[in-house]
């Protein structure tokens, strides 16, 4: 005789069910179930009791009241023995195994189609309720939520060894995680029209426990805010050692800068500020031209491409040491050559994974959210306010450096010319320091930069920085604007007959 005599099952996701009922029929269990899942099981020549056959109530209004009933939450709520009595006055069955998925409510938000009132159809009542009834009576009944668990299930009604107190509480702690998604989604799409709403609920879905955080002493994990989203929190490496928590920084920043391109480019980055950008004609003239930016900083570091590496940028790339390699796309040819650098890691992710509308960054006892900073092209904003003017290949100097220099941190400043940075310097606390430092990079690579472009994530205050980009000859400054002292420095560079564009846009990272 069987320690399982019932198990309710009433699933929206019929996936790997089959198996999982033909194993409990075998194991002389009981099987109540709900319209949808009953016929399905039928179909299968799996016998089946119905709801209604134990509840003696039929589904009303619409199917929307089956198995909120006492009898049935009586038998999963049950404590034994203590609760034997009302059991059998109430002419409940006791139930072990809870088998339940809920219906289908983001994708049915994400269907395009959808109407208000198909969405709110989809807010499941009965399904949630007799979910957390299991999870909560874990000491006695199995509650199955997940399909990915049947087969591990199947080997508990098989296995006396295998029913441990343990497993049951760690399958209520799955079914209250997804009750917690569903209702958060449901919250979501309610507050759809607020933006920053009063209370918000963000899920995340453990994608891999990392070896360790930013440094060894600290422990980590990648989790997921969209698991079946095409982004870098889902993407796997196809070789080498698992990313690590660096790594990963890293290539989104490196992954973020290189689509900002529609030309091939190559962004290489390291300690999460770009050192070399550059574009080509194809993905090796971009990395050959990013690399010689900055060999120095970029040994070691995670290179990012927006067009497909092929043989020719492969043989490039392994004559060099690098941590981590992004593309949309690698031939077979390239991945024959990488995969001669054992530790490399190769991460395919196309165009289409650029789609977070907020950044969440978090504090001591919070999180910051904000909207991601996402630019429009910015050629219809930017306004000259110079007496010099920029021709069409200053316009190209200067949204190339101006578009570098978004993903560098503030004070950002970068030189560039003809699709390629010259000198990067980031994160100080003067801007003019900043600058100096991209001149001192430029001057390890013996970089001239006559006629080149800076760019600067946010207004240039003072006149310093003017005075310094017209010692270094460069053509033409591009920065935000918005400084009390704009007049004396528009005026500096007129004196200089320096070009500046202003993009009313600033552009600070922290």
């Amino acid at each position: 005789m069987s320690c399982f005599k019932n198990a309710l099952i009433s699933v929206s996701d019929k996936t790997n069910l089959l198996p999982l009922a033909q194993a409990l029929i075998k194991n002389e269990t009981r099987i109540i179930s709900t319209g949808g899942t009953a016929q399905f099981l039928r179909d299968h020549q799996v016998p089946v009791t119905e709801v209604e056959d134990i509840t003696h109530m039929k589904e009303q209004m619409g199917g929307r009241l089956k198995t909120l009933h006492p009898t049935l939450l009586g038998g999963i709520l049950a404590r034994m023995p203590m609760d034997e009595a009302d059991l059998k006055a109430g002419n409940m069955p006791c139930i072990d195994i809870v088998i339940v998925n809920l219906y289908p409510f983001t994708e049915t938000v994400q269907n395009k189609s959808a109407t208000d009132a198909d969405i709110i159809e989809k807010i499941d009542i009965g399904g949630p309720s007799l979910v957390r009834a299991a999870a909560k009576n874990f000491n006695r009944v199995w509650i199955i939520t997940d399909p990915n668990d049947y087969v591990d299930f199947i080997h508990v009604i098989q296995n006396e060894s295998e029913r441990s107190l343990d497993k049951r509480r760690h399958y209520a702690k799955k079914a209250f995680q997804m009750t917690a998604a569903f209702d958060a989604a449901i919250c979501d799409y309610f507050s759809a029209d607020e933006k920053f709403a009063t209370m918000t609920a963000v899920i995340l879905q453990k994608a891999e426990t990392l070896r360790y955080g930013e440094n060894p002493h600290q422990a980590a994990a990648l989790y997921s805010l969209d698991p079946a989203a095409q982004s870098l929190a889902n993407a796997k490496a196809s070789q080498g050692k698992a990313l690590s928590f660096n790594n990963i920084l890293d290539s989104d920043n490196a992954f973020n800068l290189a689509q900002q391109f529609n030309e091939p480019a190559c962004v290489i980055v390291k300690h999460n500020n770009p050192c070399g950008v550059a574009l080509g004609d194809d993905s090796e003239m971009a990395f050959q031209k990013a690399w010689a930016a900055d060999p120095l900083s970029a040994f070691g570091s995670v290179i990012a491409f927006n067009h497909e590496v092929d043989q020719k940028t492969a043989t490039a790339l392994s004559k060099q040491f690098i941590e981590v390699i992004i593309a949309p796309h690698f031939d077979e040819a390239a991945k024959s050559i990488l995969q001669q650098k054992t530790n490399l890691r190769l991460l395919t992710l196309g165009k289409a994974a650029l789609s977070a509308s907020l950044n969440y960054r978090s504090i001591n006892g919070g999180v910051l959210v904000q909207d991601a900073d996402h630019s429009p092209d910015p050629f219809s904003e930017f306004v000259c306010v110079t007496e010099m003017k920029p021709d069409a290949q200053d316009e190209k100097d200067a949204y190339f450096a101006w578009k570098v220099s978004r993903f560098v941190k503030s004070n950002a400043i970068v030189f560039a010319k003809e699709g390629q940075t010259l000198g990067i310097g980031a994160g100080q606390m003067s801007r003019v320091f900043s600058a100096q430092i991209a001149k001192m990079k430029a001057d390890e690579v013996s970089f001239s930069l006559e006629g080149s472009w800076l760019g600067s994530d946010g207004f240039i205050p003072f006149e310093d920085t003017v005075e310094m980009a017209a010692k270094l000859k460069v053509r033409g400054i591009i920065q935000p604007g918005g400084s009390k002292r704009d007049n004396e420095v528009i005026a500096c560079a007129n004196r200089h007959q320096l070009i500046m564009l202003f993009t009313h846009r600033r552009h600070f990272w922290h």
